[in-house]
C-alpha cells in the first residue's frame, strides 16, 4: 500500500461538549466553526463530521453516539486521522484516551489535535501525550471537587442549590 500524502488523508472532524447546559447554549460551535477554519490549511479532506453534543468525555469513545459512528466509520477504513480541537475534547480520563490512543494504532487512523500538536508514534511523544490526558483528568476532578463544595456551602447556608426554585421555597 502506498503512503498517502497529507491532502490525500480522509479526515474526521471530531468535537464534544459534555453537559446538557453547553449544549444548550450551543458551546459545541466555537470548536466546530474553529476546526472548519482550520480545515483548508491543514491539507487533510474533511469527509464527515462528528458531534457528540452534551456528553461526557469520561463515556468510551465507543459508547458516545457520534464517537461510535466515527469508530465504525475507521474500522470500515473510511477515515485516515481524526481531527480534534483539544486533548481534552476527545477525552476527559486517562484511561479513555489511553484506548482511543491503541484503537487507533490498531486500526490505523491518525491522531490530530489542532491546539496541542503531539506525536504517538515515539516514547517521547506518548509519554507528553499521557501527561497531557492526566491533566485533563485532574482538571475534571478539581472541577466535580469545587463544585461539590460550593453547593455544599450554599445548602449549609440554607440556600437553594440549583435548578428551579420550587414554589414557597424563598431565595
Amino acid at each position: 500500500m502506498a503512503t498517502k500524502l497529507p491532502g490525500d488523508l480522509r479526515a474526521a472532524l471530531y468535537a464534544r461538549v459534555s453537559t446538557d447546559d453547553q449544549r444548550d447554549r450551543q458551546t459545541i460551535d466555537n470548536p466546530v466553526i474553529a476546526l472548519r477554519g482550520y480545515a483548508p490549511h491543514s491539507g487533510f479532506a474533511f469527509v464527515d463530521e462528528y458531534l457528540d453534543d452534551g456528553v461526557s468525555g469520561t463515556v468510551p469513545l465507543e459508547k458516545r453516539p457520534e464517537g461510535g459512528r466515527m469508530v465504525k466509520d475507521a474500522r470500515a477504513g473510511k477515515i485516515d486521522v481524526i481531527v480534534f480541537y483539544k486533548l481534552d475534547r476527545l477525552a476527559r480520563s486517562l484511561r479513555n484516551f489511553l484506548d482511543i490512543v491503541d484503537f487507533s494504532e490498531e486500526v490505523g487512523v491518525g491522531l490530530r489535535c489542532m491546539t496541542e500538536p503531539f506525536d504517538t508514534t515515539n516514547p517521547v511523544g506518548r509519554f507528553a501525550v499521557q501527561m497531557i490526558a492526566a491533566v485533563a483528568e485532574l482538571e475534571r476532578g478539581t472541577i466535580i471537587e469545587r463544585t461539590s463544595l460550593g453547593r455544599a456551602r450554599i445548602a449549609a447556608q440554607g440556600r437553594w442549590t440549583g435548578g428551579i426554585v420550587p414554589y414557597g421555597y424563598l431565595l
